[in-house]
């Protein structure tokens, strides 16, 4: 659960509760009278935010490497490799062989042509 609330008597008296985001640490007291929709928006809020971080992460791991002495130690930076490639099955298991079976290769047709590194 991204979010905890905590309650006690003071609060009580205020008619509110504690609301401690997990993903951050941001404590926020939240009226008991709409306590239903802050919660609500509070929950979409961390979803949203922790759903940008981990884009930036990933985008900022996708390196396009054009040679292939670049793509191993990429990968091995723990970053993920954009290459051109010729599309044919041939190729997809050359790459899987020469990186000697360390890294597993997907469906390199959906990432990444010629077609598309030339585009932009």
């Amino acid at each position: 659960m991204p979010l905890r609330l905590e309650i006690g008597p003071k609060d009580l008296e205020k008619k509110q509760v504690l609301s401690v985001r997990r993903d951050t640490g941001v404590k926020n007291p939240l009226a008991m009278d709409n306590l239903t929709s802050s919660v609500s928006d509070l929950l979409d809020t961390i979803q949203a935010d922790m759903f940008n971080r981990a884009k930036d992460v990933y985008d900022s791991r996708l390196k396009e490497v054009t040679k292939w002495e670049d793509v191993v130690p990429t990968l091995d930076n723990k970053n993920i490799v954009v290459l051109p490639w010729c599309e044919e099955v041939a190729c997809e298991e050359d790459i899987k062989k020469r990186s000697e079976g360390k890294y597993v290769v997907f469906e390199l047709s959906y990432l990444c042509s010629f077609a598309d590194l030339s585009s932009e």
